[in-house]
């Protein structure tokens, strides 16, 4: 949920930069994203109300991604699950390295 949060707050960003050519978007490390925390999913009481939350975001996320003006990249290395192939599919254009999975 929190990089969720992030990634809205960087594109409502980007909005406010008319002089932005592209997006691009990328993993940290061996993964572009392993998708939603397991371990937190769990540990959730209320596991509707917790998945319902991330969907939300998830959708939000995606409709901002497509109102933007400029093309969004994604440069997929190693892993891309879950979550994380919904965040590569709202790329309009996707490079993925020879080791990158979906």
């Amino acid at each position: 949920m929190k990089m969720m949060e992030e990634v809205y707050h960087a594109l409502q960003k980007v909005k406010k930069h008319p002089e932005l050519r592209a997006v691009v978007l990328t993993g940290e490390g061996d993964a572009f994203c392993a998708g939603g925390d397991l371990g937190e999913m769990q540990k959730a009481e209320d596991k509707y109300s917790y998945m319902r939350g991330i969907s939300k975001s998830i959708n939000r996320n995606t409709i901002e991604f497509r109102n933007l003006e400029i093309p969004v990249i994604g440069l997929v290395n190693g892993t891309a699950y879950g979550a994380g192939f919904c965040l590569s599919e709202v790329c309009d254009f996707v490079i993925a390295e020879e080791n990158a999975v979906f």
